[in-house]
């Protein structure tokens, strides 16, 4: 495992809470307004039915998954910004939305002397909805170690590429998709993995944050679909694959910005809780969520995103020009 040496308060202090997917321009070989519309076409794949738009009255956004029939696993920070009773849920599956309402919330607690801080591994809620949802499996969570692997991200928040950042949407239609690499962890007082670090590499490899500011060793390349969450992915799934199939490794917190803007452009580090601390394998199990227990990955050059996808190779990296 890679534990940042230096992430102090202070660091953590820069974090900014996650809007859908931005991705890299040159997104499996497409160029800028291509690369949105194939991470929106991907990110409509049946393998991701199960992830929420959540959305207040009052028009905020976040994004959760279904873990249960009626019960979806998002961020303690939307929770936390609008009441229960005003939040709802959307599910997309081949082009029809069905929606449910919120009808109650169980949260992590942050540590006594943290405040209201989420980037502390407590960013965890579960929203119950008024009914099961009707034609949606839930998704496993991932219950094994955490390893230097490839992961999917899906989200509802706002979209755009490496260059842009986050400008565009959200939508009702664009449930984005992008891939990173999971190469930094950082642990809670108890030595349990409390969040996730990925960031978002550039084509020239110049953007590599992890190792200019964390000072972790990370792989400069960006793989073929790389991108980063963005805001109004707070809540959704980092994805792991496991046994063929997709399950839960982590819940999305925010970004990091070392550009003095954490708009989710090249050179930002994602950032997502990690569900491996007894109290948040509680807040699961009392929500009927069902663990997956497989501790070895499934190979990626093999991994596929479904029936839709075939042929996709995750973790085909892109060669440096030169």
């Amino acid at each position: 495992m890679r534990y940042p040496a230096c992430l102090t308060a202070a660091f953590l202090a820069m974090g900014t809470p996650a809007a859908a997917v931005v991705v890299n321009e040159g997104f499996a070989g497409t160029g800028a307004s291509g690369a949105v519309a194939l991470s929106a076409w991907l990110g409509a794949a049946p393998d991701f039915d199960a992830v929420a738009r959540l959305r207040t009255d009052a028009g905020g956004t976040c994004s959760g998954v279904l873990i249960a029939p009626d019960a979806v696993l998002t961020a303690r920070h939307c929770a936390d910004a609008a009441a229960t009773e005003t939040w709802s849920a959307g599910f997309m599956s081949g082009g029809t939305t069905t929606g449910y309402r919120v009808s109650a919330a169980a949260s992590l607690s942050p540590a006594p002397d943290a405040g209201r801080a989420y980037f502390d591994g407590s960013d965890l809620t579960v929203f119950t909805l008024d009914g099961p949802v009707a034609g949606i499996d839930p998704l496993q969570v991932y219950s094994g170690p955490y390893l230097i692997e490839s992961f999917a991200m899906v989200g509802w928040g706002l979209y755009g590429t490496g260059t842009t950042g986050a400008v565009q949407g959200p939508s009702a239609d664009h449930r984005g998709f992008a891939v990173n690499t999971l190469e930094a962890y950082l642990a809670d007082r108890d030595g349990e993995v409390s969040l996730l670090l990925a960031d978002f590499d550039n084509a020239a490899g110049t953007e590599n944050s992890l190792v200019d500011h964390v000072g972790v060793p990370s792989d400069a390349a960006a793989l073929d679909y790389e991108g980063l969450i963005a805001p109004g992915d707070s809540g959704g799934p980092m994805l792991l694959l496991r046994d063929g199939r997709w399950v839960v490794g982590g819940i999305t917190t925010g970004i990091l910005g070392y550009d003095e803007a954490a708009d989710s452009d090249y050179g930002d580090v994602g950032v997502w809780t990690a569900i491996s601390s007894a109290a948040a394998r509680e807040l699961v199990a009392s929500a009927g969520g069902v663990f997956h227990g497989a501790i070895v990955p499934l190979p990626v050059p093999a991994a596929l995103l479904g029936s839709a996808l075939a042929g996709l190779a995750l973790l085909r990296r892109r060669r440096r020009a030169g």
